[in-house]
């Protein structure tokens, strides 16, 4: 009886670690809008790595689509960049002015 125990709770312990492992790292609420820049801010591909592939930077006075914010009291946006790959990167929102918002929405995964 006692291995059985062992290995039920060894089985669980594995298996939220995989669940918390695989699972999303927060949920973005997805926005339709404009932002423009305002400064020359770094536009990274992943906020918790930090990475930048391609040094990829925005050109004030550029409008660019917007199509998710990190949090409801939002400090990053997720813009389209054309010319950057990825082309979906997130900025801060001290960067420019966030225009228009067309349609917001909670999504529970990643963009």
């Amino acid at each position: 009886m006692l291995v059985f125990q062992k290995l039920s709770v060894l089985t669980i312990f594995l298996f939220f670690s995989l669940v918390l492992w695989i699972s999303p790292a927060q949920a973005s609420i997805q926005l339709q809008g404009q932002f423009r820049a305002t400064q020359a801010c770094e536009a990274f591909q992943s906020l918790r790595k930090g990475t930048n592939p391609g040094n990829i930077r925005l050109t004030p006075n550029i409008i660019y689509p917007v199509t998710a914010k990190n949090k409801q009291e939002a400090t990053y946006y997720y813009l389209r960049i054309e010319n950057a790959n990825p082309a979906s990167r997130w900025v801060s929102i001290d960067c420019g002015e966030l225009l228009a918002v067309l349609k917001q929405k909670l999504s529970p995964n990643k963009p």
